[in-house]
């Protein structure tokens, strides 16, 4: 998620597994929306309640894809 303040800045997390900082984000479960996903990776990671304003896009990979574990796949 893209998510900024007023003042236009970024917020950024930095996770122990990473070397650099990531804007938070996450798997949409079957059957969510975009919002209510956004809203609860924002719950999980960042530990804040979220209103989902508007969303301007959305980057997805298909379950399909090669490395999908296999719960997530539809075949």
């Amino acid at each position: 998620m893209l998510i900024t303040n007023t003042l236009g800045q970024v917020l950024v997390q930095h996770v122990d597994y990473r070397d650099r900082c990531l804007w938070a984000g996450g798997a949409v479960d079957k059957g969510e929306s975009p919002a209510r996903a956004a809203a609860r990776e924002a719950a999980e990671e960042l530990r804040v309640g979220a209103t989902i304003a508007r969303c301007l896009a959305v980057d997805w990979v298909s379950v399909d894809g090669i490395g999908a574990p296999a719960a997530m796949c539809s075949r």
